[in-house]
């Protein structure tokens, strides 16, 4: 239901406008929502947005030709963590890596209670779109997604009286 209004240049252009804004027109982030902008009002893309689409292009070529088994082709554009992996792994290596999350986030769901769930899920998820936007599939990212963020989140849980309660 949301896609349909995410598709719509419109809105996107709206939601340009709103963030560019903010931005100061000079700054990195300015000229990457101007060429944005002017990829959505031309129909192609320039500059580092163009980089950006080439290399993902690439790693979708590669998913495509090897979607079962995965490659360790050089063309893997770097861009995207996710869709590098699948690249690179493969349909049948994508299936236990999904699995060690599934179970890593189900056992770190057990020591985390209440509102510390919603901290925990958005971390988790600002992690994951950072993952989407840049290929940041090093491992100090899922230190800090898997260890540190529930580490300091159950830890973290002290009363007035300065001792720790446990979770």
């Amino acid at each position: 239901m949301v896609v349909p209004l995410l598709l719509s240049k419109d809105l996107q252009m709206s939601i340009l406008d709103s963030i560019g804004s903010i931005l100061p027109e000079e700054s990195i982030g300015g000229e990457r929502i101007m060429e944005l902008q002017m990829s959505l009002e031309s129909g192609w893309t320039e500059g580092d947005v163009a980089a950006r689409q080439e290399k993902l292009s690439y790693t979708l070529a590669v998913v495509e030709n090897n979607f079962i088994l995965g490659t360790d082709s050089e063309l893997i554009g770097g861009h995207n963590a996710l869709i590098d992996r699948l690249a690179a792994l493969g349909k049948i290596g994508m299936i236990p890596f999904f699995l060690f999350l599934h179970f890593q986030l189900k056992f770190i769901l057990n020591y985390i209670t209440g509102i510390k769930r919603l901290y925990l899920y958005i971390g988790i998820t600002c992690g994951l779109l950072m993952m989407l936007s840049k290929n940041m599939y090093t491992w100090s990212m899922w230190l800090f997604l898997i260890v540190m963020l529930p580490g300091m989140l159950y830890l973290g849980d002290y009363s007035k009286k300065g001792g720790y309660q446990g979770a």
